[in-house]
């Protein structure tokens, strides 16, 4: 089957045309036979070229279905949903005014269009649409159409798919490969395409395409050699696979590619000394050069044939670890210190000038900017124009005449200012190369060349990634060959490579897997370890000194505490927690090296370097307790590890010079200094344990420490004490007096002993406790500018000032300010990302803002960014995980969608936490409310079920889950069948509680006042339910003053519906209750047919209670 012919307003241009060229090579590269999802996407395609004027719903939902159709390029997700909305606009415009815009509308409203974190759009509508064809919605001649096209199979996928990326002008699909010869049969292919399209005008001529630099004219001979395929292209050519018929093997044929004539001279002068260069080497790790000549006006160097990929496409291609990173780059050195034993200069060493055949072997390539030392001595290329401030300019070659030569995000500064360059350069080039493979990022930041070559010049390297597992040793190596100043880098790229091979040597892991070593390289490496004793570094001993607190006994403790926590601990959770570990200790070893170097230089003073060291033994600590609590067999560790982990004391606060030399200096008196090292340590098990949810346990001990601080009578010890005390209770009791006054009394003790940092935080903490206190919200705002400015004059206040915005948005969000609240809480997002806080932090924000979010678009944004971050950094089945993916589910108004974003969650916490009742419950519980407004009554009852047996045996004190949520939990669960005399006697005693004239107090009672009437009226008692829910609707209606979850929305609208179905269910209403049941059911209404077709079940009850109402009325009129 085929397309026909698009009508006039799909002409395609001669550029198009070529496009489409392309995409229909590289899509008939793609698997053998197509997708259900992509035959609907040809179905789209047919319906469309038919260009019917009567669509039906099936079509328009397969129209809508090719909205966000991903393109074959690898186009960013962001850029897709922009281009899905506006062809989903268009589609909407086109059928404006028509009955198909309601047909169409319904189509990507049961798709959930509106909540970006479930399935693509497209996904969602094609569900849709399976589903109408198994409801049998589809006419006889689309269901024909669709088991046609299941038969004809890939040659209508092709050819549809292929006009839509032509159409779409998708610029990312023009590569090189489209433009060889298809030998794989798919030439008649692209003669069916370029006919289908217009079959009138003929495809323009490949060679004139060549012409105008989009291809160049294969299966032609150069010399004796027949070119095969373009493979890529070198510094100054085109590189091409060929074969030479004369010794019949395959080799690689770089031709200078077509330049300026007046530039012929000297890129052919260029080429050739590439090639003599090359031709003088002869070592594993550098593709060998067969014979260069010349045809013609064409320069060409014929090499090996490397069947592998470059080391740029061999990183991109999966996760290497930093022992195959390093393995493939000292293989690559070895052949550019060839290459330098020899007198010359790559200039231009960088991932894509590096192969790895299929060998295992690394080859360096694309000598086209090398330059030999006849070339050092004499005349070298200068810059004699301005650095480029294009940001694509960063990535990309700079050969012009009289510039830079070669690609400046590689490049040292010598050589970007034009000065000499030698050995060391490609040394400097060679380290950019190997941070870049260890760290996935490039160590100078810089978005032009302008700004990359001043960071260069001051030698500014980023910090690597916070989890990374590469050594300090080798981080150190790294750093040394890219220091500004050449003489400053090591003696030559051998000693480079012997320190990376000296240190692997010094008591660490070889890696022995993956690529293979020559022979004589890996020989000779031998014979050099033999004759040459290894120099130990003065400074390596912290290595050996972390490493014994994360050995290899305790570590295999810990492993096999994971193993009996379950299947789901050792396998999923135990390897990120080993990771992270050994990211720690990397991170503790470079710090204590670096201090250790700095007092071995002189650089800076003792009683510094002893602050960094004693910041340092704090965090050794904090590992060790960390440590021993993993090896503990008890699956509540197991389930916070990745917290307990995530949260250790960061190592950067011990390279704060500035914030060290600010702090207080340790008492003088021996005794003394080791009680407060006792009473830290202690600390330092207090916030583990409240990491792993020991809070109890956490206080006793806190309590303990608190006495042993204030006996000591050390004050900047006591007031870390009073904050880590005071801390604990945050939001643990309703009666907040004594958590002011632990806070403030650490705020004083912290500002009389100079601990600016400890007072700061009891700030924070203080202004959201002080808007706990009755009254005590204007206050604690007031307090708000004195805080922010204190904490401003910190040297790094970037977490503590976005901990005191969060806490002034819970205040002004308490008080009823919804849009100050949300304000703050953008400020605090804001101020996180820009001071690159905690991804955790982030996340919380991110959370926070979505909760006030008005926009739907942006809500639905911050809350898939959250819990991406939260899945990512803490697990899928981490208690605040699941809470993210709660608290997402409660902000979206189709109920189908947040069971999507709420099951992965329930099932992660089957799997994770068998023994841990609570978050199960809470979760089953959602799930179950979901379950109830979607109509799927079996669902709701069994989760509800769940959840209520879950806490059935649970003693609460109010820790680890509110009194009304359990209230709540069991009161929905008991309405199915259960106890309606218990479930009324729970919820008076919980309601007598929920006193309070908070928005979030009045909040809790309407929907305990809810749950009430529901089981007064399933007892008969209708005056009784009447009261409960006329309490309900009026708590709730105020409460949608200020909540934004869609929760509240919910259960008005049941309310209303529940009470207008009680009045009416007494034996003769009165004439104002028939009035209010009207208003009641309107109201109801309104809010159900806005919430779309999801709540059609709940629009059907509503119908029946209005029949119910005019019968009624008809009853009371006839009645005198």
């Amino acid at each position: 089957m085929s397309l026909p012919a698009p009508s006039p307003r799909d002409s395609l241009s001669s550029a198009d045309l070529h496009r489409l060229d392309q995409a229909a090579w590289l899509l008939a590269q793609k698997e053998p036979t197509p997708d259900p999802d992509a035959l609907l996407s040809v179905a789209a395609g047919h319906a469309l070229a038919h260009g019917r004027t009567g669509r039906s719903d099936l079509v328009i939902v397969l129209v809508a279905a090719m909205i966000d159709r991903p393109p074959v390029s690898s186009a960013r997700n962001q850029a897709r949903e922009d281009c899905a909305a506006r062809r989903l606009a268009d589609l909407l415009h086109e059928l404006a005014g028509s009955a198909e815009v309601a047909l169409v509308q319904r189509a990507i409203r049961r798709g959930g269009l509106d909540f970006t974190l479930a399935l693509p759009a497209a996904r969602r509508i094609r569900r849709a649409l399976k589903r109408s064809l198994r409801e049998g919605q589809a006419s006889e001649t689309e269901v024909e159409t669709l088991r046609g096209l299941a038969t004809a199979g890939w040659e209508s996928l092709l050819d549809a798919l292929a006009r839509s990326l032509a159409l779409d002008g998708d610029d990312e699909v023009l590569t090189d490969v489209a433009l060889d010869a298809p030998l794989d049969g798919s030439g008649a292919r692209l003669a069916r395409v370029r006919a289908l399209l217009n079959p009138s005008e003929p495809m323009p001529d490949i060679e004139l395409l060549a012409r105008a630099g989009e291809a160049s004219a294969l299966s032609r001979r150069i010399g004796r050699f027949v070119l095969l395929q373009r493979i890529g292209t070198g510094a100054m050519g085109v590189v091409y696979a060929a074969y030479d018929d004369r010794l019949d093997r395959k080799v690689a044929i770089k031709v200078l590619r077509p330049q300026d004539p007046k530039h012929s001279a000297r890129a052919q002068l260029r080429l050739l000394r590439e090639a003599q260069a090359m031709a003088r080497l002869s070592h594993p790790n550098v593709v060998v050069v067969h014979e260069v000549g010349t045809d013609g006006a064409d320069v060409y160097v014929a090499m090996e044939f490397i069947r592998g990929v470059t080391v740029q496409a061999w990183l991109a291609s999966k996760s290497r670890t930093w022992e195959e990173v390093v393995d493939v780059f000292v293989q690559a050195g070895r052949g550019l210190a060839a290459a330098h034993a020899v007198g010359l200069v790559h200039r231009d060493f960088k991932p894509s000038n590096v192969m790895i055949g299929e060998d295992g072997r690394a080859r360096v390539l694309d000598f086209g900017l090398c330059q030999t030392g006849e070339d050092a001595s004499g005349e070298h290329t200068r810059s004699t124009g301005s650095l480029s401030r294009d940001r694509n300019a960063v990535s990309e070659k700079v050969t012009q005449g009289g510039e830079v030569v070669g690609t400046p995000a590689y490049m040292p500064p010598e050589q970007f200012s034009g000065r000499l360059v030698g050995p060391a350069s490609d040394q400097f080039a060679f380290c950019v190369s190997l941070y870049e493979a260890l760290y996935n990022q490039l160590p100078f930041p810089g978005d032009t060349v302008h700004e990359l070559a001043h960071a260069v010049a001051r030698g500014e390297v980023r910090d690597p990634p916070r989890l990374t597992r590469v050594p300090a040793w080798v981080h150190s190596v790294v750093l040394r060959g890219l220091r500004p100043d050449s003489k400053d880098r090591f003696s030559g790229l051998d000693a480079l490579l012997r320190a990376l091979d000296r240190n692997r040597a010094i008591g660490r892991r070889t890696y022995l897997g993956g690529l293979a070593f020559a022979g004589v390289a890996a020989l000779a490496g031998f014979f050099a370890a033999k004759t040459q004793e290894p120099r130990i570094d003065p400074c390596s001993h912290g290595t050996a000194e972390i490493h014994g607190v994360w050995d290899g006994e305790r570590r295999r403790a810990a492993e096999q505490a994971f193993v009996a926590a379950g299947p789901a601990f050792i396998n999923e959770v135990w390897p990120q927690v080993n990771e992270r570990l050994d990211v720690y200790m990397n991170d503790w070893s470079r710090a204590h090296a670096d201090a250790c170097e700095a007092r071995r230089r002189g650089e800076q003073s003792d009683e510094l370097v002893d602050r960094r060291m004693a910041c340092l033994a704090q965090r050794k600590a904090a590992l060790a307790e960390a440590g021993a609590l993993l090896a503990e067999r008890d699956q509540s560790v197991a389930v916070h590890a990745l917290e307990l982990t995530y949260k250790l004391p960061a190592i950067d606060r011990c390279n704060d010079l500035a914030a060290l030399q600010a702090e207080v200096a340790p008492p003088d008196d021996p005794d003394v200094r080791r009680r407060v090292a006792d009473v830290e340590e202690g600390l330092t098990r207090v916030v583990s344990l409240e990491h792993i949810g020991r809070t109890s346990q956490a206080i006793e001990l806190a309590d303990q420490l608190l006495a042993d601080a204030a006996a000591i009578d050390y004050k900047p010890l006591l007031a870390r004490a009073l904050l880590y005390r005071g801390r604990l209770s945050l939001n643990r009791t309703a009666i907040v007096e004594p958590q002011f006054e632990m806070l403030q009394a650490a705020m004083h003790t912290a500002l009389a002993a100079g601990v600016d940092y400890v007072a700061a935080e009891a700030m924070a903490h203080m202004l959201f406790v002080r808007g706990r206190l009755p009254g005590g919200a204007a206050r604690a705002l007031e307090d708000l500018g004195t805080y922010s400015a204190f904490i401003s004059r910190l040297s790094k206040p970037g977490h503590l000032q976005g901990l005191l915005l969060n806490n002034a948005a819970v205040v002004r969000f308490a008080s009823g300010d919804v849009e100050g609240a949300r304000k703050l809480y953008a400020e605090a997002l804001a101020v996180k990302r820009a001071s690159n806080d905690a991804p955790l932090e982030i996340a919380y924000s991110l959370t926070n803002l979505a909760i006030l979010e008005d926009d739907g678009d942006a809500r639905a944004h911050d809350m898939a960014e959250a819990v991406r971050i939260f899945e990512r950094e803490l697990g899928p089945a981490h208690p605040q995980t699941i809470e993210a993916r709660i608290t997402a589910s409660v902000y979206i108004r189709n109920p189908e969608t947040a069971r999507r974003i709420l099951r992965p969650g329930c099932d992660a916490l089957v799997r994770f936490s068998p023994g841990d009742p609570v978050p199960r419950a809470r979760c089953l519980a959602m799930l179950g409310y979901h379950s109830s407004e979607a109509g799927d009554s079996d669902e709701s009852r069994q989760a509800l079920r769940q959840a209520a047996a879950l806490l059935a045996s649970e003693h609460f004190d109010g820790d680890l889950i509110r009194g009304v949520d359990v209230a709540l939990i069991r009161g929905f669960a008991a309405l199915e069948g259960g106890d309606h005399e218990s479930a009324v006697e729970e919820l008076r005693r919980v309601l007598a509680t929920r006193q309070g004239d908070s928005w979030w107090r009045q909040r809790e009672a309407a929907e305990l006042e809810l749950v009430l009437g529901l089981h007064l009226r399933a007892l008969g008692d209708l005056e009784g339910a009447a009261e409960a829910l006329r309490a309900a609707v009026d708590g709730l209606v105020a409460a949608k003053a200020t909540a934004r979850d869609v929760l509240v929305d919910q259960r008005l609208a049941r309310a209303r519906v529940v009470l207008a179905d009680v009045l009416l269910a007494a034996p003769r209403p009165a004439a104002d209750d028939l009035d209010r049941a009207r208003v009641l059911l309107t109201d109801g209404m309104r809010w159900y047919l806005e919430g779309g077709d999801e709540y059609a079940w709940r629009l059907a009850e509503i119908r029946a209670l209005d029949n119910l109402l005019s019968q009624r009325r008809s009853d009371r009129r006839a009645t005198p």
